[in-house]
């Protein structure tokens, strides 16, 4: 299936800027109504979302999840995104009436934005991803043909610096180094390693229903070294080393083997508000 926009690159690429510009405003613009800072568009993000947005095109589907199994949080890390991340989907199909000029894409675009602030609880969490005021960012993707249109907006929280390791593949019996750094107004609560199986091909083609998702029920909660002589109740000291800057640096074991291992580091604001989610970062290793 042909997506819109393929030809003429650059002319398509200036229409598709001008495309997500309008979404952005009127996601700020939702935002806004509630007191709520504005999110800036993210490359990183939006290239994982374009990616989705045409894999669903071409596939005829509608799901968080594409054909290789792979949730929005692993997709985002594997184009190199490591930030907590939120993914809304949305579509629209009319036989051979989808206009896909600039006008008509920010039309339908709009359409999605308003789908997802017309949600009523308790089936309102692409509503509760616009309006997450810990989020700072937004990827947006799309792409159309002349009957069907996917669009994406992957909400991302920039809270974590200099997050490494830049790579996300893995050899079972290597060891990932995983630093980066927390803002001035927070301090690392936590670390956890949750643990899924390597993703397996799905058979979604022609589904409509983007069913939730999340992070897997196996972790490891891992915490910031203790000064000597002082222990956590299990005995431990800590494997988390935290600098007086806010770095803060672990090593992770692939002691489960192969599979996918996301790192979520836990903030906590200094006003004292719970601990938020500042990374979803998956790194892969392989069978």
């Amino acid at each position: 299936m042909a997506v819109a926009l393929a030809a003429a690159p650059a002319r398509a690429q200036d229409m598709r800027e001008q495309v997500r510009a309008a979404l952005l405003a009127q996601i700020n613009a939702d935002r806004a109504q509630f007191g709520l800072p504005p999110v800036q568009l993210e490359p990183v993000a939006s290239l994982a979302a374009e990616y989705h947005a045409a894999e669903m095109l071409a596939g005829d589907y509608l799901s968080h999840w594409n054909e290789g199994g792979l949730k929005p949080y692993q997709r985002y890390s594997w184009f190199g995104g490591y930030h907590y991340s939120e993914e809304n989907v949305f579509y629209y199909e009319q036989q051979g009436g989808v206009d896909t000029s600039a006008g008509g894409l920010i039309q339908l675009c709009l359409l999605g934005e308003a789908s997802f602030m017309g949600e009523q609880p308790p089936n309102d969490g692409h509503r509760k991803s616009v309006l997450n005021p810990a989020h700072t960012h937004v990827g947006i993707g799309f792409a159309a043909s002349a009957d069907s249109f996917r669009m994406v907006a992957l909400f991302t929280r920039h809270l974590v610096e200099d997050f490494q390791p830049a790579g996300r593949l893995f050899n079972a019996w290597q060891q990932a180094q995983v630093s980066g750094r927390a803002p001035a107004a927070y301090t690392l609560q936590s670390m956890s390693v949750f643990y899924e199986p390597w993703p397996q091909a799905m058979e979604i083609r022609g589904t409509k229903v983007a069913r939730s998702y999340g992070l897997p029920q196996a972790r490891r909660d891992l915490y910031p070294v203790l000064p000597p002589s002082w222990f956590y109740a299990d005995g431990s000291r800590g494997s988390i080393t935290v600098g007086a800057d806010g770095s803060f640096s672990l090593p992770v074991t692939f002691e489960r083997g192969p599979g996918v291992y996301t790192v979520v580091v836990w903030l906590k604001p200094g006003d004292g508000r719970d601990p938020v989610p500042a990374t979803e970062a998956s790194l892969f290793v392989t069978p």
